[in-house]
């Protein structure tokens, strides 16, 4: 009787708004990472084979587009407390970013790249914290992309003359 006891006791917990929204978070933040992990598919397939499956939505990644459609939705969430899931996106921002800069293989087309800067605006707008280390890692990045621009024209204007 009391092991019975027991067992409705689970299994109105396991039925209460609570445990509801819990499992919901749990499959959406799992559903995000997935997102998140798919952007080093590549957009495009190398083989002929490959490239009648795009792994795209239109025209954009699919992986940032769903990382899009899922920031337009529960910004405000993911803006929340500590943001853990905000700064897993703001790191693979961060990482995708520096291969564009760095012309590296592997990287998001930067039409890409844009959708899920795009992405990670719609959250960052709701706290200062987040929008200033969003924009200091863009601009970091950029002065990279800058120094690396200037380089190559010196190196330009030395072989001209």
């Amino acid at each position: 009787q009391q092991q019975q006891q027991q067992q409705q006791q689970r299994q109105q917990a396991s039925t209460s708004p609570t445990a509801k929204l819990a499992d919901v978070e749990r499959a959406l933040g799992s559903v995000l990472d997935l997102a998140r992990r798919s952007l080093q598919i590549p957009q495009e397939g190398s083989s002929k084979a490959e490239s009648a499956f795009p792994f795209r939505a239109k025209q954009d990644h699919a992986g940032t587009v769903c990382i899009l459609k899922f920031c337009m939705c529960c910004d405000q969430e993911l803006a929340r407390d500590s943001a853990p899931v905000f700064q897993a996106l703001r790191e693979e921002h961060l990482l995708q970013l520096t291969r564009v800069a760095q012309e590296a293989q592997g990287r998001l087309p930067t039409p890409a790249l844009l959708v899920l800067t795009q992405a990670l605006s719609l959250v960052a707008q709701h706290r200062p914290d987040l929008a200033k280390g969003l924009l200091a890692e863009i601009l970091s990045v950029l002065g990279l992309l800058n120094t690396a621009e200037q380089q190559q024209q010196q190196q330009q204007q030395q072989q001209q003359q």
